[in-house]
């Protein structure tokens, strides 16, 4: 089984031994916004999101937890605010960046 943490959906995907495709499943996962720039996620919902797709990969496969021989994953631990997203622009004023690539006046105030 592979879980996969991807900007606004969570993925869960089963595969066979040989690598062939027996089932995904995805769910939504809101991203914020709670200032120019900032792009973060509730970690609560990421996990709802997480265990809701598993339950549904493992549903449409046929298969059950136990059948399940290895993990792969990616993502979050346990946080204790929101998740910052890749996206996220709050610390981009303390890299240098070519002239007009990034401008940040005002990002995050």
């Amino acid at each position: 089984m592979q879980w996969q943490n991807i900007y606004s959906m969570i993925k869960a995907g089963i595969f066979s031994i040989n690598g062939d495709e027996k089932s995904v499943c995805s769910r939504k996962c809101d991203v914020v916004s709670p200032k120019i720039s900032w792009y973060e996620r509730d970690l609560d919902d990421v996990w709802k999101a997480a265990g809701d797709a598993i339950k549904g990969a493992l549903e449409s496969s046929g298969l059950s937890g136990s059948d399940i021989m290895a993990v792969s994953l990616t993502g979050h631990g346990k946080g204790v605010r929101p998740a910052i997203e890749g996206a996220d622009q709050r610390a981009a004023c303390i890299f240098s960046f070519p002239p007009g690539i990034l401008r940040c006046s005002s990002w995050g105030q």
